[in-house]
């Protein structure tokens, strides 16, 4: 539960328990005009192409990246404004910036729904035999607090940038993305 940034208590009146909970107004406030930019490079997206479409293109993380990268090239190199647009390289970059990362944050958000079950039971079909007492791989697993994975509590994992090779190798093969 929040705490109330005043030391109200939480049934007080006046109370409101947001104490440390994200400030998005620092960011409509203070970065309104860049905002209104990057929105006239998505609308200009929209009527090029569709509504969003955006979400749905092929590698679309490495692909807005190398579009961010070249309107910064762009704009390094002196150019202030996109020849096809007549709108900001620095908007540009921005808005591809922000595809990037919510494509980002949509992956991020389906693999853990995909870790949702516990993996004890899937590493152990994986390795063909039960766990034994002692064993490193061996519960207590508990849910990672950053991103909801189950692992081993003393240790650290991919996700989160952690070190266990084993564990990412195995929930790499748990995943099938290496034989």
């Amino acid at each position: 539960m929040g705490t109330d940034p005043n030391g109200r208590a939480a049934h007080e009146a006046g109370a409101k328990l947001d104490h440390g909970k994200n400030r998005l107004g620092l960011v409509i406030g203070g970065f309104s005009r860049a905002l209104q930019a990057v929105g006239e490079v998505g609308t200009y997206g929209a009527s090029k192409y569709t509504d969003n479409g955006w979400m749905e293109v092929p590698d679309g993380v490495n692909r807005y990246t190398d579009a961010m990268y070249r309107h910064l090239m762009k704009e390094a190199s002196g150019e202030r404004c996109d020849d096809d647009t007549a709108l900001l390289h620095a908007a540009h970059a921005a808005w591809n910036a922000l595809a990037r990362l919510d494509l980002m944050l949509r992956d991020q958000k389906k693999t853990k729904a995909e870790h949702a079950a516990d993996p004890a039971g899937r590493l152990e079909a994986l390795v063909g035999q039960p766990f034994s007492e002692g064993d490193e791989r061996s519960p207590p697993w508990e849910r990672c607090s950053n991103c909801g994975d189950w692992i081993h509590p003393d240790k650290c994992h991919y996700p989160c940038n952690g070190k266990i090779e084993d564990y990412r190798a195995a929930n790499s093969r748990i995943k099938g993305d290496v034989d």
